[in-house]
Formats: structure tokens, sequence, C-alpha cells
């Protein structure tokens, strides 16, 4: 049997938001759910931690500050056990300035955010607030010595100017780190943090842009060499985005590691819910963490894949040669 591990978890601690990204799909009334309680949080990482060692927790999407004093608790528990974690928040007032104090004095040790423009740039409109709040909320907690990330999400809008963002991020952000994605959508119904892709098609990269991507990878390549910049899987996300993502041969290679709703129910990973793990929950796991596990395995098995899928997708369209994993060669073996 494998190694029952999962290097990381990713979390949505509450499907609430004060934005109206057109890219996210979880605050749509049909994909609520109820939330857990601060003790019920509290087992779910006991038991994630003593069946499959999760040490590290990535919390997605959404708007965490909203759940108030119940985020403050989490942390403190955290804290208190040492847990790492990628926490993402696009700092909205009132909120951020009610909690921001509350969240350092329990050990707050990450703050992360989605900054898709900057103030002062021909941004979209639901990118204007995430854009200045965002970065006042990172610039505050940097000051005070926490990690942050700045997430720049590639797209139409932001396309001549994402190397300008990095850079402002970089220059204005304490010993922050930044890293760039690509804008992501549904390639099938089971994908529910993304929206569809009919949805979103004024904001995706065309194919015909591929040659200003190339430069723009260039540019960033260049950039990430400065020194003290930290900018994140800069040479694998960049060599990815001028081979047009969207023409690749998506399949999952298992790394992104499963997810947990906001009310206990098992995902395939964060932006997935899958098609037979989200019918179990967290509960489940210590009744049979290898039955559970293997559902998961399964399911991963099965998913047609996304842009953080692109290594195995890589190699399928482009020869590229990869290292070995156990998930890896199995999804070979299927294939053959």
């Amino acid at each position: 049997m494998k190694n029952l591990t999962f290097n990381s978890i990713a979390l949505l601690l509450n499907r609430k938001c004060v934005h109206q990204c057109p890219q996210c799909n979880l605050i749509k009334d049909q994909h609520r759910r109820s939330e857990l309680s601060v003790d019920q949080w509290k087992d779910v990482f006991c038991i994630l931690g003593n069946f499959y060692g999760v040490k590290f927790y990535l919390v997605l999407g959404t708007e965490p500050l909203l759940l108030g004093e119940k985020l403050v608790e989490i942390v403190r528990f955290w804290t208190e056990m040492k847990t790492f974690y990628g926490l993402y928040s696009t700092s909205p007032q009132p909120f951020f300035d009610e909690y921001k104090h509350k969240l350092l004095d329990v050990g707050l040790n990450n703050w992360s955010c989605g900054i898709d423009g900057l103030p002062g740039f021909d941004n979209p409109e639901h990118v204007d607030a995430k854009a200045g709040q965002g970065f006042e909320g990172l610039k505050w907690m940097a000051d005070q010595g926490v990690q942050t990330m700045s997430v720049v999400t590639l797209n139409r809008s932001n396309l001549k100017y994402a190397a300008k963002i990095l850079e402002y991020c970089q220059e204005n952000i304490k010993n922050g780190m930044a890293c760039l994605n690509p804008i992501e959508w549904q390639h099938d119904e089971t994908f529910d943090f993304f929206a569809k892709k009919e949805d979103i098609t004024d904001l995706l990269v065309p194919e015909s842009a591929r040659a200003e991507v190339w430069k723009l990878a260039q540019k960033i390549k260049a950039m990430a060499k400065r020194p003290g910049y930290k900018i994140q899987n800069c040479d694998r996300n960049l060599d990815i985005f001028h081979l047009v993502y969207d023409k690749l041969n998506y399949r999952c290679n298992g790394t992104v590691g499963m997810g947990v709703d906001t009310d206990g129910t098992l995902r395939r990973c964060g932006y997935c819910k899958g098609t037979e793990i989200n019918k179990l929950s967290v509960w489940d796991i210590p009744k049979d963490p290898e039955y559970v596990y293997e559902i998961w395995y399964r399911d991963a098995l099965s998913c047609k894949g996304c842009f953080w899928s692109w290594v195995q997708g890589l190699e399928e369209t482009y020869g590229v040669v990869l290292p070995d994993s156990d998930f890896y060669k199995k999804r070979w073996e299927d294939k053959k």
C-alpha cells in the first residue's frame, strides 16, 4: 500500500467574500455550505496530522477575515501546534484593521494575496479594491515581520504590465515573495473553484499573444535574478506560459494534495471537488484512513487536470522529460 501522507492540504475555511471576481466560482449560491466551528477545525487538523502527517495547509480563495474571531482562534491553534500554512486574504476594510493586531498577537506568520493590478493602472473594476487594499495589507504585514506572498494572476487585462506589478511588489513589500500564475477555468463540472471558460473569455490570454507572453517570460526571468528579489517558481511557470497553456494535454500529476471544504467534506484538491472523494468527510478518515486515501488516489488519477498539472501535460504534448514519481508512473501505466 502507498505511503499514507500528504505534504499539504488545501482548505476552504469559508465560501464568503467581499469581492465578485469573475474567475471565482466559490461564492455562488449553489455552492454555499455550512461552516465548521473552531473546535471542529481543530479536530480536522488533528485527524489530518495524525493519520496523514500533514504539516502544511494552504488556505485558498474567498475571504478568511470574514470568519472574524474564528480565524484568530484557528491561527492561535496553528501557532501552538507549530503548523506551517499559507493564508490568502485581500485585506478588505474594515475587517483588516479590526483583526490585524489580534492575528499578530496569536502568532500569525504568513499573509498572502492575489495582486492582479495596482493603483494607477487601468484595472478592471473587480481588481481595483484587491489591488489597493490587498497591497496595503501585504505591506503592513511585511513591516511587522510576517512572511508574505504576492500572487499575480496573468490574464488579458494585465498582460502588458504583469511584470510591473511583480516589480512593484518586490520593491515595496519588505522581504516579500511573489509569483505569477495564469487565470484558470473549469475543465469539467468538478472544478467548482473556477468559473466556466465561456464566462471569462474576455480575460483569457489568446493564442495570438504567444510572442508577447514569451517576451514577458524573458523580462520576468531577468528580473528574478536581481539581488533581493524572491520570485517563486519563475522558470517553471513562465516556460509553460509561452507554450500557451490552454493547448496542453492536461493530466493531474497528483502533487497538489487533497482538499477540505468548509463543512469538512473532502475534495480531490483545493480547486476540484472530485467525483468520489467528495462523498466522504474528514470524519471518515479515522474509521479507515487507507480506504479514504485510496478513494482520493483513484479520484486524482481520473482528473482531467488544470494548470497545476502542467508537468505531465508538458511531457505528453512536447516530450519534456520530467522526474519520476509513483503517481506519475501509474498514470503512464494506465495510458499504455
